[in-house]
């Protein structure tokens, strides 16, 4: 997830910093969202960890992700909370090298 305030499309690049995540399982198991500011862009160059992105803009992600599967049967979501920046890199190197497993048919 990128905080902007600038409308994107999907597929866009945006050059980003990771300041935070949000653990949470769903039917399937873990499934954590990483959040992140523009690199360069000084509007979001006082947010470099979790606690610095506003209460409310945490409350509405937190929102939209515990109650999206609602009205989906069999899907839920449950654990969720939030963990900060060092956290949001440890799982991106983590996600990196399962992607490179993956790659070369290596499986956990």
């Amino acid at each position: 997830l990128v905080l902007t305030g600038e409308p994107t499309f999907p597929g866009s690049i945006i050059e980003c910093r990771a300041v935070g995540m949000f653990v949470m399982k769903d039917e399937h198991g873990p499934d954590d969202k990483v959040l992140c500011v523009p690199a360069h862009d000084p509007r979001y160059a006082s947010i470099q960890d979790i606690d610095d992105v506003p209460a409310f803009d945490r409350l509405e992600i937190t929102h939209f992700f515990e109650v999206y599967k609602d009205l989906e049967p069999g899907k839920s979501v449950e654990g969720s909370h939030w963990e900060g920046r060092r956290q949001a890199y440890a799982e991106i190197e983590a996600s990196r090298a399962r992607a490179v497993d993956a790659a070369l048919g290596r499986h956990e």
